[in-house]
C-alpha cells in the first residue's frame, strides 16, 4: 500500500468520524485510530522484527449504547477501570445497564486509563464518551 492511499483513507476517515480502520493482507498489517482529530497509523510487516512504541495522545471510550454507566464491577464492586489503571484492547472499562441487561463497554486499544468522564449510575447516551485512554500503538 502506497504512502498516499494512507494519507487518502485517513482523509476519509476524519471527514466520516469513522474512529479505527484495520487492513490485513499477505504478512501485513495496517491498522489507522484518529485520536484527538489526528490519525494514527499503525504498521506490522512481517520481515520487521523489533518493533519500537509510540506514545499516543488520548482516545475517547464512546457508549456503545444508550443507557445507565456501571463503573464498578456489580458484584465485588470494584472499579472496572480506574484512573491510571492499565488495560488491554477488549478489556472491559464498563458496563451500560440497559432494559435491564448489562452490556459490556470494551477498550479498544492497549492504554491507561486517564480520566472517567461519566458518573456511576448516570444515564448516557449512544456515543457519549465515557473514559478516556492514554493510548500506545506499534509502529
Amino acid at each position: 500500500m502506497e504512502v498516499t492511499e494512507i494519507e487518502t483513507l485517513a482523509a476519509h476517515m476524519r471527514a466520516t468520524g469513522m474512529e479505527a480502520l484495520e487492513w490485513r493482507h499477505a504478512g501485513s498489517q495496517l491498522r489507522i485510530v484518529r485520536a484527538g482529530g489526528a490519525a494514527q497509523i499503525e504498521r506490522d510487516h512481517a520481515d520487521v522484527d523489533a518493533q519500537a512504541l509510540v506514545a499516543m495522545p488520548e482516545q475517547l471510550v464512546r457508549a456503545p449504547a444508550v443507557g445507565t454507566f456501571v463503573a464498578n464491577h456489580p458484584v465485588t464492586r470494584k472499579p472496572l477501570a480506574a484512573r491510571g489503571a492499565q488495560v488491554k484492547r477488549g478489556d472491559v472499562v464498563a458496563l451500560l445497564e440497559c432494559a435491564g441487561f448489562l452490556r459490556e463497554v470494551i477498550a479498544a486499544a492497549d492504554g491507561v486509563v486517564c480520566d472517567v468522564l461519566a458518573a456511576d449510575a448516570t444515564l448516557v447516551e449512544y456515543g457519549q464518551p465515557l473514559l478516556t485512554l492514554n493510548i500506545e500503538v506499534v509502529e
